[in-house]
């Protein structure tokens, strides 16, 4: 009976290959999760930064509206009315 010998590259290099394999993709899953959640939170900020953009916007907005009623109402009940310059 002739003795086999195990071949150099047998179980034990396929379990090390299968491990790097293994580990290799957790990596890669723990870097996608860091990177959405930072993602995320980048979005969230974003957000928050331009919706207060539009308030302060819309607040402005209508205080000049506000303002230019009463340059109308002041305009109107002006004797020296000057008729608005055409362009």
């Amino acid at each position: 009976m002739k003795d086999r010998k195990m071949p150099f590259l047998g179980i034990g290099a396929a379990s090390i290959v299968l491990v790097l394999a293994m580990v290799c993709l957790a990596v890669f899953a723990a870097l996608t999760l860091s990177s959405a959640k930072g993602d995320h939170t980048l979005s969230k900020k974003n957000l928050e930064r331009t919706s207060a953009f539009y308030q302060a916007s819309n607040a402005a907005n209508e205080q000049v509206g506000a303002i230019d009623e009463k340059l109308w109402k002041l305009y109107r009940r002006s004797k020296d009315r000057i008729p608005p310059a055409r362009l």
